[in-house]
């Protein structure tokens, strides 16, 4: 790979950042959360404004009752005297009362009209409230998505850029102290790549959360590889594995328990032969995997 090369892919990568830059074409959760809280407004408003006209006519009911009744009244005891009072019909009297009541029956049918546009506020406010939770799940499956992006394409194409500028180095005529540098800055780099690809293998398995048979065998071939400068440093001479082919049920994350670096196999690799484990420990790690 030439100078040039790498400086393209230079560009490349920086010009791939600009997506982060665009806005989001998704609702806004911030926007429907206040078009759920004006909705809350009038609902408030319309049914305050109910309750005041509810107590006005109660009020207006009352007095025009008692008044018509008081009149009613009235109007017999100076035509027909006090002796008539115990005469009057019934019909007469429910008329009365009824015509009394009008104010009343008046006020519930308006009362009705308001109440109904309260329900409609209230199904307008549910379905403000459902819009706003599912914007609010689109907002974070957005922005996971986004550093996912960022992760997968942005971070990988600055490490491919590394490797370039390496694979560039190695050409020229170095000292052998520069020489180990350069290789642990790339073990750094590909442990880097290692660490995407377990991210976005934790995000397929979030979406497909399936149990599979998974191959022993080339996960300890590849922890082996990964960790032999490692095992030379801590006076592990010699590697020898026979490993059987088997398979083993899990998820996705089952060939971490070889490559993760909490793994037993990558500790022993660590911390070298002599206190890695016990004998009878050191004894069986000649075979990880039996049929």
């Amino acid at each position: 790979m030439s100078v040039a090369q790498v400086e393209d892919k230079l560009n490349i990568s920086e010009q791939g950042e600009a997506f982060l830059e665009k806005g989001d074409s998704a609702p806004s959760p911030s926007k429907i959360r206040e078009k759920v809280k004006t909705v809350e407004g009038e609902i408030e408003d319309l049914l305050s404004s109910q309750w005041s006209y509810a107590k006005r006519m109660l009020k207006f009911s009352l007095a025009s009752w008692i008044f018509g009744i008081s009149l009613f009244i009235a109007t017999l005891l100076a035509y027909k005297g006090p002796e008539f009072l115990l005469k009057i019909p019934p019909l007469s009297l429910s008329l009365l009362v009824g015509a009394c009541a009008a104010p009343i029956t008046i006020a519930s049918m308006f009362l009705r009209n308001k109440n109904k546009k309260v329900e409609k506020l209230k199904d307008r406010k549910s379905k403000l409230l459902s819009q706003y939770e599912k914007a609010l799940i689109l907002s974070e499956k957005n922005k996971e998505e986004i550093l996912h992006s960022l992760l997968r394409h942005d971070v990988k194409n600055k490490i491919r850029i590394a490797q370039g500028y390496h694979k560039i180095l190695q050409k020229f005529d170095l000292s052998e102290e520069v020489k180990k540098y350069l290789e642990k800055a790339d073990r750094a780099v590909r442990k880097s790549t290692d660490i995407i690809e377990k991210v976005r293998t934790l995000r397929e398995i979030r979406k497909e959360n399936t149990v599979k048979e998974v191959e022993i065998k080339p996960l300890l071939e590849k922890t082996i590889a990964n960790n032999r400068d490692m095992a030379g440093q801590n006076s592990i001479r010699n590697i020898a594995a026979e490993i059987a082919e088997c398979r083993v049920r899990g998820g996705g994350t089952a060939g971490g328990a070889f490559l993760q670096p909490s793994g037993k196999l990558h500790q022993t690799f660590k911390r070298g032969q002599n206190q890695a484990h016990s004998p009878r420990e050191r004894q069986r790690m000649h075979s990880f995997c039996r049929r």
